[in-house]
């Protein structure tokens, strides 16, 4: 019994000493109710079977998530889990990975459902094309998106965004399979009228990555990565921001390029392919995620690195290095 009261039952709120369940309240208590509910009289959120709200948390007031399991007391927050684009607001978000948002027969996909909740799915609209296929290809272990013939196309006709005034940020798992050939990983318009141009590719010739745009003024505005920088037959994290002068390319976390690709608005979406769905990507594309939000570059190029095994290609001086995003 405390010398600080007079209360037989008393007992200070972090204490660990003996007592009869079931008689005493004791946040600090040895053993717990693990169906009790949070409020109730033998739901002790400082207890030492494994469940810790006294952790200097902020959430402590919430219902705490299950299976937590850590020191008490701790300051670190006991509901850690990865980041996952779900957590921001994208435009659209494409994920090989996950098999309920890909509608295939015999490994060729007609549908992907967008997970940004946008319902900017991606289907094979144009006659005489086919999707690419599903089930035949891998990253790290998770299925990808694989182009192997000229006729595929993934399409979505409703998609507009305004480049110019709002960035659009696109970030691209892809790898282009060695035959010396362009590599389209998509077009924001169905015109191929040069000037109304909007595309992102792969140059053969030079190993660069490409955003060409245009002011709808007759020809084609282009930024180009250095030569070199994106070879045939390895894995890239790429990342472009579509945003008029400001535009940036991305590879593997490194910025390669700022500048400009014109004002023209993306007004559709062709995945893996050009705006005549003539030349498309020979290899695969892993996932894609679309956002506006310029805060989130960073975390999104870390969570596709450990999502799809390839941190090692990020620089050391990247904020995801050794770790993968958490919240």
């Amino acid at each position: 019994m405390s010398e600080h009261t007079e209360d037989p039952n008393f007992r200070y709120s972090n204490d660990n000493r003996d007592f009869t369940p079931g008689e005493y309240d004791y946040p600090s208590q040895q053993e717990i109710n693990r169906s009790a509910i949070k409020g109730a009289r033998d739901y002790y959120p400082n207890d030492n079977g494994g469940y810790y709200a006294n952790s200097n948390r902020e959430d402590i007031s919430t219902i705490d998530p299950p299976n937590k399991k850590q020191p008490p007391n701790s300051n670190f927050k006991i509901d850690e889990r990865p980041w996952t684009p779900s957590e921001i607001s994208t435009k659209f978000w494409y994920d090989a990975a996950d098999l309920s948002t890909i509608t295939s027969s015999s490994n060729v996909i007609s549908q992907v459902d967008d997970k940004s909740g946008n319902d900017i799915h991606l289907n094979v609209i144009t006659g005489g094309k086919i999707g690419p296929k599903t089930g035949v290809a891998s990253l790290n272990g998770l299925n990808v998106f694989y182009w192997d013939a000229p006729d595929q196309i993934l399409e979505n006709d409703s998609f507009f965004h305004d480049q110019a005034n709002v960035p659009l940020f696109l970030a691209i798992i892809f790898k282009a399979d060695i035959d010396s050939s362009q590599d389209f990983l998509l077009a924001g318009t169905e015109s191929t009228t040069a000037g109304k141009r909007m595309a992102i590719r792969r140059l053969h010739d030079s190993n660069r990555i490409q955003i060409i745009g245009g002011s709808n003024t007759g020809s084609n505005i282009v930024l180009s990565s250095d030569e070199n920088t994106a070879p045939e037959g390895k894995d890239f994290i790429l990342l472009t921001k579509m945003n008029s002068t400001s535009s940036t390319i991305r590879l593997n976390g490194q910025v390669e390029k700022i500048g400009n690709i014109g004002t023209n608005p993306l007004d559709s979406l062709n995945i893996g392919g050009n705006a005549s769905e003539s030349s498309n990507i020979k290899g695969y594309i892993a996932e894609i995620i679309s956002f506006i939000d310029p805060n989130q570059q960073t975390i999104a190029e870390g969570y596709l690195a450990h999502k799809w095994g390839l941190q090692t290609k990020l620089p050391d001086s990247h904020a995801y290095k050794n770790s993968e995003p958490v919240i």
